[in-house]
C-alpha cells in the first residue's frame, strides 16, 4: 500500500508539474541531420537545416539513418531572465546530448561515440552560464544553442524543451529520476534477494520445484530491472539492452510454470514444455534480430503482447483456485490486478506511440510479485501453525497411548496378584481336602 501511495502520488507530482519560472523553450529550432560527429559544437559541411518546434521526432527512414541530430536555436534571453543563473531542461531524450551555448560546451548525457552510452530514462538539465551570454536585450546580435544528440539507431525522440531560472526543474528532474532509474534499482535488488533466498529452499528441499521456478523467474526480474535502474555504462549500450529486455519473456515463462504447479490447475507436462519453449524463444528473438536500440525496442513492444497473454492464463488460473477456496489465490489476485492493470497501460501508450510520464509495467510486475512472495510467506505460516498443532495432537495422542500402556501395566499387575492369591486358596483348599480325607480313613 505505501508503494502505491508513492506511485500515484508522484504521478499526481508530475501531472501538476509545469516548472514555476520557466519558459517554454519549443518553438524556433532548426534541424539537421549528419553521419558524422562534427567539429565540437558544429556539423562538417553545409549541413542542411529545415526549421521546426518540438516535440520532434524522426524515424530511421526520415533520418537517412544518419546517427547524429542537431538541434539549433538563435534566441534573445527574454528580460525577467537576465542576470539570473539560468537553466535548460531537455527532459528524456532518446540518446547521448551535447549542449554548446554560443559555441562552448556547458553541458552533456551520457558519452559520443567511440565508446556512446546513454539512458534514456535519465532527464537532461544543463546550467547556461551567465558569463557565456551576450548582449540580449534587444540590441546587437543574439546568443546561439545548439544540441547535439547521438543515437546508433537513427531513430530520434526529442520532448519539448524548457528554460528557467536555477532549481526550477530539480523537482520535475527528481520525479522522472525517481520513477524512472531509482526505484527500479531497488526493485533489482529486492528481486535478487527474493530469488536466492527461494533457491535456498529449492536446494534444501528439492522435490518443492515451486520454489525453483519462483526463484528462476526473479533471477530474471533482477536483470531486466537492473538493465531499466542502473545509469551507468558497464558495455555496449545495444548489449545492456539485449540482455535486459530478453528476461523479462523468461520472467512471464517461469512465472506461469510456477502458477501451475503452485495451484495444481492444469498441471501437464507438455504444456509447461511449451510455456518454457515460447519463452526461450522471445528471448532467443532479441539475439537474432537486434541490430541496435530501436529495433531492440520494436521487438520488446512485441513480446509484451504474449506477455499479457500469460498474466491473463495466470489470471484464469487464480479465478479457478479461488472457485477451489485456495486461501492463496486471493492474495495473489490482488498483485494479478495491478499487474494487468500497469501492463495494459503500457502497452496502450506503446501502440499509440507516445511517451508516458512513467512506464508503469515494471512497478505492477513488482507488485505482483510481491503478492506471491506475501502469499508464499502466509503458506508457510499456515504451514508452521498446521505442523504445530499436528505436533500437539500427536503428543495428546502419544500421552493418551502412555496412559492406555500403563492402564494395561497396571491390570496386568492386578490381575498377577489375583492369580497368585487364587494359588495360595487352592493350595490351601487341597491342603484341606487332603486333611479331611486323611481323618475320614482314620475314622474308617
Amino acid at each position: 500500500m505505501c508503494l502505491l501511495v508513492i506511485l500515484f502520488g508522484t504521478q499526481i507530482l508530475w501531472a501538476a508539474t509545469s516548472p514555476a519560472g520557466s519558459l517554454d523553450f519549443s518553438q524556433g529550432w532548426s534541424v539537421s541531420f549528419s553521419i558524422e560527429p562534427g567539429q565540437g559544437g558544429e556539423p562538417l559541411g553545409s549541413p542542411l537545416w529545415r526549421e521546426s518546434n518540438l516535440p520532434f521526432s524522426a524515424t530511421r527512414e526520415e533520418s537517412g539513418e544518419s546517427k547524429f541530430l542537431w538541434l539549433r536555436k538563435e534566441f534573445n534571453l527574454p528580460g525577467e531572465l537576465q542576470n539570473r543563473e539560468i537553466a535548460l531542461y531537455l527532459g528524456k531524450i532518446s540518446g547521448a546530448a551535447e549542449v554548446y551555448l554560443n559555441g562552448s560546451l556547458v553541458g552533456s548525457r551520457g558519452s559520443m561515440p567511440p565508446n556512446a552510452f546513454y539512458h534514456e530514462s535519465s532527464p537532461f538539465q544543463v546550467m547556461l552560464p551567465r558569463g557565456l551570454f551576450k548582449d540580449s536585450e534587444g540590441r546587437g546580435e543574439g546568443d546561439l544553442l545548439l544540441v547535439k544528440i547521438f543515437n546508433e539507431s537513427g531513430v530520434f525522440s526529442i520532448p519539448a524543451l524548457y528554460i528557467g531560472e536555477a532549481g526550477s526543474f530539480d523537482r520535475i528532474a527528481f520525479i522522472t529520476d525517481f520513477l524512472g532509474n531509482q526505484v527500479y534499482l531497488v526493485f533489482s535488488i529486492l528481486s535478487l534477494f527474493i530469488a536466492l533466498f527461494f533457491l535456498q529452499q529449492y536446494l534444501f528441499q528439492k522435490n518443492q520445484r515451486t520454489d525453483l521456478f519462483f526463484s528462476l523467474a526473479n533471477f530474471a526480474l533482477f536483470i531486466y530491472f537492473f538493465n531499466m535502474g542502473f545509469t551507468y555504462r558497464l558495455f555496449n549500450q545495444v548489449w545492456l539492452d539485449i540482455i535486459g529486455k530478453s528476461c523479462l519473456p523468461l520472467f512471464f515463462a517461469f512465472l506461469t510454470v510456477f502458477f501451475i504447479e503452485f495451484y495444481g490447475i492444469h498441471n501437464r507436462r507438455f504444456l509447461k514444455r511449451i510455456i518454457l519453449l515460447s519463452g526461450l524463444i522471445m528471448a532467443l528473438s532479441f539475439y537474432l534480430f537486434s541490430r541496435d536500440t530501436a529495433t531492440t525496442r520494436e521487438i520488446f513492444n512485441i513480446i509484451i503482447i504474449p506477455g499479457e497473454i500469460k498474466l491473463l492464463f495466470i489470471t484464469y488460473l487464480t479465478i479457478r483456485a479461488i472457485i477451489r477456496k485456495n486461501r492463496y489465490a486471493v492474495i495473489i489476485a490482488v498483485g494479478v490486478f495491478f499487474g494487468f492493470l500497469f501492463g495494459s497501460y503500457d502497452i496502450y501508450h506503446s501502440l499509440v506511440g507516445r511517451e508516458p510520464p512513467a512506464w508503469l509495467q515494471g512497478i505492477g510486475i513488482f507488485i505482483f510479485d510481491l503478492s506471491m512472495c506475501f502469499s508464499r510467506a502466509v503458506k508457510a505460516m499456515f504451514t508452521q501453525r498446521e505442523l504445530k498443532e499436528y505436533s500437539a495432537e500427536v503428543e495428546e495422542k502419544r500421552e493418551r497411548l502412555e496412559g492406555y500402556i500403563r492402564g494395561i501395566r497396571n491390570t496386568s499387575q492386578s490381575v498377577s496378584d489375583i492369580s497368585g492369591h487364587l494359588d495360595e486358596v487352592i493350595m490351601e483348599a487341597s491342603n484341606s481336602i487332603e486333611d479331611m480325607s486323611s481323618g475320614t480313613r482314620e475314622i474308617s
